[in-house]
């Protein structure tokens, strides 16, 4: 996994999330090692909906202790059956 792409997409929408950019991180993260998400792709156009759309529904919808997605939510970056 390439926390430096994470560290990179955390840092743009940080301070739009009321939490901890740490937690963002780990949340990306898990999220990344279940559904694999297209980092570089995230990264090429970080302005674009769709990335807010995985990043703010990463943040909302992620249970912390499950680690697991809740209300039936994918990221749209996700590349479904391949796992990290």
């Amino acid at each position: 996994m390439s926390f430096e792409k994470i560290d990179r997409i955390v840092k743009h929408f940080g301070d739009r999330i009321p939490g901890d950019r740490v937690d963002l991180m780990l949340d990306i993260g898990c999220v990344h090692k279940t559904h694999n998400l297209d980092l570089d792709s995230m990264l090429e156009d970080l302005d674009s909906p769709h990335v807010a759309h995985d990043v703010f529904g990463i943040y909302n919808n992620l249970d912390r202790k499950t680690k697991q997605l809740t209300r039936s939510w994918t990221p749209r970056f996700g590349r479904p059956g391949e796992s990290v």
